[in-house]
């Protein structure tokens, strides 16, 4: 592997992953080890990174393997931890909604040009969750890759400047600002988060706030990113951002105000455009 260019090394990588979901042992297992082997010795441009998620993301899927399942686990997370921005970019532009089943239906889009222990999370999750999700949680399976991982979505959260007519999460601020809303979810439930969650706390419990209000003066277009697109999503940016809000709360050890919010109608509150005011000074008394 010493004597490949990088270019040759990504070429090799991708075909790799590819191939890990053919059905013979053997090819599998070679595959896997060239996927640990080329992750753990090559230092990816952040073209590359993108499409090696891509990459992971379509065939996914496919991989049935143990084997294999623990080596794309290692992979996603040496890569988060490397290089954050690259790689949580790819990911929100592969599923800006996190919906379920979006890998296996297929994309219709192609990708961007160049501009527990590891294995757990991708093993336990077949089947129960969808491949976006799987991807986040082997990202965050330990701390480095945690605190990077949280720490770009921080970012980009409150990014938001700009206003541009596309739709595209990769070149519209808003937009990728909405989908990163939809992981935190997901990313706060999990133990390995409490720690980096609480570092950073005040930032993104204010981040998470602001997003509830810039969601309720989304245009047409932003709006049927999420809902035209993704039809059998059945969470509206502005719900994730509020479960996102939620688990922020809990994970830092806020519990109980979750449950006075709740008594309160903070919650509900947030959801309606003629009342989300209100439940802003609630949340945030």
């Amino acid at each position: 592997m010493k004597y490949l260019q990088p270019s040759e090394r990504v070429g090799v990588f991708l075909a790799a992953v590819e191939s890990m979901g053919a059905p013979s042992p053997r090819s599998t297992e070679l595959a896997a080890h060239m996927v640990d082997v080329l992750a753990a010795e090559t230092d990816f441009h952040s073209g590359q990174v993108l499409h090696i998620v891509w990459a992971i993301y379509r065939t996914l899927p496919s991989v049935r393997a143990a084997l294999a399942l623990q080596s794309l686990d290692r992979a996603l997370l040496l890569l988060a931890s490397r290089r954050p921005r690259e790689t949580v970019a790819g990911l929100l532009q592969c599923s800006p909604t996190c919906t379920r089943y979006g890998a296996q239906q297929g994309s219709s889009r192609t990708p961007p040009k160049p501009s527990a222990g590891p294995g757990a999370a991708l093993l336990t999750a077949r089947g129960s969750r969808s491949v976006a999700v799987t991807m986040w949680r082997a990202m965050v399976s330990e701390p480095p890759g945690t605190e990077r991982v949280l720490r770009e979505l921080l970012r980009i959260l409150m990014n938001q400047s700009g206003c541009k007519t596309s739709t595209s999460p990769e070149d519209h601020p808003r937009i990728l600002a909405l989908a990163a809303a939809r992981p935190l979810h997901e990313i706060l439930l999990l133990p390995t988060s409490q720690g980096e969650a609480k570092a950073i706390f005040p930032q993104l419990f204010l981040a998470l706030l602001f997003q509830v209000s810039f969601t309720t003066e989304l245009t047409l277009q932003e709006v049927q990113v999420f809902w035209k697109k993704h039809r059998q999503d059945l969470l509206t940016p502005l719900r994730s951002t509020v479960q996102a809000l939620k688990a922020l709360l809990r994970s830092v050890g806020l519990g109980s105000q979750v449950l006075a919010i709740e008594a309160q109608g903070g919650w509900a509150a947030l959801l309606s455009a003629e009342s989300h005011l209100w439940g802003v000074q609630v949340v945030a008394r």
